[in-house]
């Protein structure tokens, strides 16, 4: 399948399954925009691909992923791949640290494809 003339915006690009999708879909030939926080992560998976460039933000923050859609430009397909898991077992867990988990496991998902279907034609 080809996917020239494309836009991808996949959060957490800059490592492990989101680096991996996006070598992917630049290699099916589309345009991918990365987004994370660690700019050293995202500079070596888009050295990666001359289709992939990256734009650093924080998916638990409103602000930040509109800017990184004002970023990225009009995307096509978005993929809300930023994860966050500790390894602690429960009974040591802090309420910060589940806080931690859900803002980047649900709210930062919820904000990613909020803001990626405002972006689309005929949405939001």
């Amino acid at each position: 399948m080809s996917l020239t003339g494309k836009r991808v915006l996949i959060t957490g690009g800059g490592t492990g399954a989101g680096a991996d999708l996006a070598l992917g879909f630049a290699r099916a030939g589309a345009e991918v925009v990365i987004t994370g926080r660690r700019e050293d992560a995202l500079r070596a998976t888009a050295a990666g691909h001359p289709a992939i460039r990256w734009v650093q933000g924080d998916v638990t923050d409103e602000g930040s992923v509109q800017a990184m859609f004002a970023g990225a430009g009009p995307c096509q397909i978005v993929i809300a791949n930023a994860g966050a898991a500790d390894s602690r077992v429960m009974a040591k867990t802090t309420v910060d640290q589940w806080n931690a988990m859900i803002a980047v496991n649900l709210t930062g998902t919820f904000l990613t494809l909020r803001e990626g279907l405002r972006q689309m034609d005929g949405w939001g």
